[in-house]
């Protein structure tokens, strides 16, 4: 509360100037700051900034165990000289691994690449990740910074810490197609599953044949929103449903939409979501395939969710889709839209407005095994 109504957060580095002019003394508190000269900005003034030794950086904030052998790229950043020193992954006590010994100067960084066994992690919970130089002095946290041009540069760290995810999951899915939206972490996650993930560009989709080459296309959130081209690309997509395709839509918003037919049939958006994160989930459709392959979806899969169970679910839909799953927040009317399911011609058509995009950067197995079914759902 200190903070409230400042411009900006009070430096923690300050010096004290002492001027005595006759019998009058003056005394400033200023921070401490450095000036350099860039090329296009001039002269830029940052406040100064004090780090450790050593930041320890984990590419990924989720580690999913889901075959016999894990890899986790972890970035090390020296800022100061460091020798002889390793790297260890450890669960409380109890190290898992640790590499060789290694030696970086002062401004430089290096890439490791850990390679986990599955059988050595734990069901769940997080992994600590530290340095330790030949001096024994250890360094297990990660130094990021907020920049921008019209704001002081702000530093902050945070522990070096992964999440594990060690849970039963099958994926049949291979190759997926990916179609940018307002951005989220869904290619990286694939690729810790073992899938192959391709971008696709607008081109690429209008190219049915070429689509077809996928186990599945999934679009990334908002894209209705931020992709203007959805207007043309979406009969595009429809087309590779119906020829045998499996598509994959994420949530989107009611404002700016590039178009409102989002599906095959009518499917209206509406401003309706599910707040609470331990709403009660009724699979209305157990046997339902989205529910059962490649892997069983239970009640206790929506167990553990974070912020939230969905928002701007379809409301009045066509008959035609399924809709295997039905919530509500507390003392409101249940909700069917959040998850749905159309047979189009030879294919399938999948429409989530499940909160995903948050569950699975969070670790939350329950949510992951269900998108590998959303995935997998035509192979």
């Amino acid at each position: 509360s200190a903070f409230l109504g400042k411009p900006t957060t009070s430096s923690a580095l300050l010096c004290r100037l002492r001027f005595v002019v006759g019998s009058y003394t003056l005394t400033r508190h200023l921070p401490l700051s450095y000036k350099k000269l860039d090329p296009l900005r001039g002269d830029v003034i940052e406040p100064l900034r004090i780090v450790p030794r050593i930041s320890v950086e984990p590419l990924s904030s989720v580690v999913f165990a889901t075959t016999p052998t894990v890899t986790l790229p972890v970035r090390i950043r020296a800022f100061g000289h460091v020798t002889n020193a390793r790297l260890s992954v450890t669960r409380g006590t109890a190290l898992i691994t640790q590499t060789q010994p290694f030696t970086l100067r002062a401004s430089t960084d290096t890439l490791i690449t850990l390679s986990l066994q599955r059988n050595d992690l734990p069901p769940g919970g997080e992994l600590e990740l530290r340095v330790t130089d030949v001096s024994g002095t250890s360094y297990g946290r990660t130094v990021s910074t907020i920049s921008y041009d019209h704001l002081p540069v702000l530093q902050y760290t945070r522990p070096a810490r992964v999440t594990v995810v060690n849970t039963n999951l099958k994926i049949t899915a291979k190759r997926i197609a990916y179609i940018d939206g307002a951005g989220d972490n869904i290619p990286d996650i694939l690729r810790q599953l073992g899938c192959v993930v391709d971008v696709v560009n607008d081109e690429t989709i209008l190219r049915t044949d070429e689509l077809l080459t996928y186990d599945a296309v999934v679009a990334g959130i908002r894209v209705i929103n931020t992709r203007k081209s959805m207007k043309y690309l979406l009969p595009a997509l429809h087309a590779y449903v119906e020829r045998g395709g499996t598509l994959v839509m994420q949530y989107n918003t009611l404002q700016d939409m590039a178009t409102r037919d989002i599906g095959p049939y009518p499917m209206p958006l509406a401003n309706r979501r599910v707040t609470e994160e331990d709403a009660a989930v009724t699979i209305t459709l157990p046997e339902h395939r989205l529910m059962t392959y490649p892997n069983r979806i239970t009640e206790q899969d929506f167990s553990g969710w974070v912020q939230e169970r969905g928002l701007y679910f379809p409301y009045e839909f066509d008959a035609r889709y399924e809709a295997p799953l039905s919530m509500s927040d507390s003392k409101e009317q249940p909700l069917t839209g959040a998850l749905l399911h159309l047979p189009y011609g030879k294919g399938r058509f999948i429409y989530c407005s499940l909160s995903l995009f948050r569950q699975l950067p969070a670790g939350v197995p329950g949510a992951l095994r269900l998108f590998a079914n959303l995935v997998s759902a035509g192979r």
